[in-house]
């Protein structure tokens, strides 16, 4: 995917953790921290869900503090170019080119619509 190799990925999801993206680990430690003081503070769960909105309105409208990030534009929050599915790609291995393990996108005949 955008000349990087997903295999390992596919093989272990999760294990590296160096090709996690680093604004969405901070969000989900935020959210965990989030839900631990509600916990303790005894908020009510329809209260909470309106009080993550608000906090993550503003953590999602900071500048992410990777120096990777490039704004995709169009989408809301504001989301990476290089993100993919939790996945920082400038992380990922270089593609070498077609390998046994490569998968070429899947490309319509000209009879197809």
């Amino acid at each position: 995917m955008k000349g990087r190799c997903l295999y390992e990925e596919l093989l272990n999801p999760g294990y590296q953790q160096d090709w996690r993206c680093v604004v969405m680990l901070r969000w989900e430690e935020a959210f965990d921290e989030f839900l631990h003081r509600a916990e303790a503070f005894g908020v009510e769960h329809d209260r909470v869900a309106r009080l993550w909105e608000a906090r993550f309105k503003r953590l999602a409208g900071d500048r992410p503090k990777c120096e990777r990030f490039r704004p995709a534009p169009d989408v809301d929050p504001p989301c990476c170019l290089h993100h993919h599915e939790a996945l920082c790609l400038l992380g990922l291995p270089e593609c070498e080119g077609r390998c046994r393990h490569y998968r070429a996108k899947d490309v319509k005949t000209e009879t197809e619509p």
